[in-house]
This record gives C-alpha cells, sequence and structure tokens, in this order.
C-alpha cells in the first residue's frame, strides 16, 4: 500500500490469502471496502463468514477434482484444457471505485 497508495483493489489467489490479506489491511488501519475493494478465489464456507464477507470467485471444487482426477488416469499424451463454470458471488469486500 506505501508503494502503491492509489490501487483501488486486491485480487488475492485464494480465500486463505484473502483472509490474511484482510487481516493486514485491518491490522494497518486500511478500511476495506472503504479504502480497497478485495476479491478471491474459491468461496470457501468462511469466506461468507469473516468481517467484510469477501466478494470471490466461486469453484466447482467437486468438479475440478474430479476432472483432474480423470486427466491425471487418462493415458492421452495430448494437451488439453477444460473449462470449468465459475461465479462471482458479490459480496461486502468490495465497491465500484470512487470517481477520484
Amino acid at each position: 500500500m506505501e508503494r502503491f497508495p492509489s490501487i483501488t483493489a486486491i485480487f488475492a489467489l485464494n480465500d486463505v490469502m484473502t483472509i490474511g490479506a484482510l487481516a493486514a489491511l485491518q491490522e494497518d488501519g486500511i478500511a476495506v471496502p472503504d479504502q480497497i475493494s478485495i476479491v478471491s478465489f474459491d468461496d470457501i464456507p468462511i469466506a461468507a463468514d469473516v468481517t467484510p464477507a469477501l466478494t470471490t470467485m466461486r469453484v466447482p471444487m467437486s468438479q475440478l477434482g474430479s476432472e483432474a482426477l480423470a486427466l491425471a488416469l487418462s493415458a492421452e499424451d495430448t494437451l488439453r484444457t477444460i473449462h470449468l463454470p465459475t461465479e462471482m458471488i458479490v459480496r461486502q469486500s468490495t465497491v465500484p471505485p470512487s470517481a477520484t
């Protein structure tokens, strides 16, 4: 935050990292989402229970695990890409950036 004071949002790799970032921001007196929005990826159950509740990308984890196992057990030698549906779950950790 000291190096880049004009940023308006952080997108963390996963909910656990986001909760850590949220705690660090709060410890430094930086208000989420008033001063900075924070967004995550996973939508683990606790994401809705922290304060403020995390805006996060919901990933179908069971389907992800099944597809990963199928690919690992596959005898195919070709590169494959599988797209899974995700959904943005908007909660209290984000607001639109201010116009200033």
